[in-house]
């Protein structure tokens, strides 16, 4: 399963690596390693955390987008306090058309806030 994590500028450092955490510990419990993850940032491949650290990703949704490659299971946006609320269209055309291609989504922290303004949250 190849579970991808969205970071936007200035996500949760915390949330993001306890979430990875997971990922990589399961690998060691179970050897047949059943977790890949990748990295992704919006329109750039360096990202800011919340705590200043710079982050070079795997890739970017612009890279993915235009190599068409939607290789991913599960898509994590992963905000923080300071991120930007703010719609933003390249993040929302991007998780529709993994929502078409039945990926599961989700978000940490308020990275739900895109998945909302995408249409992708229901009661």
């Amino acid at each position: 399963m190849t579970v991808g994590f969205i970071l936007q500028e200035h996500f949760s450092m915390v949330a993001f690596t306890a979430a990875v955490d997971a990922l990589v510990t399961s690998n060691l419990v179970d050897t047949d390693k059943p977790f890949h993850h990748v990295t992704l940032g919006i329109d750039t491949e360096t990202v800011n955390s919340d705590l200043g650290i710079e982050i070079v990703t795997g890739t970017s949704i612009t890279r993915e987008m235009a190599e068409q490659n939607h290789i991913f299971d599960v898509l994590i946006v992963c905000g923080g306090f300071r991120c930007n609320l703010e719609k933003n269209a390249l993040l929302t055309q991007y998780l529709k058309q993994s929502s078409q291609k039945n990926v599961y989504l989700g978000g940490l922290w308020n990275g739900s806030i895109p998945l909302a303004h995408a249409g992708l949250v229901t009661n």
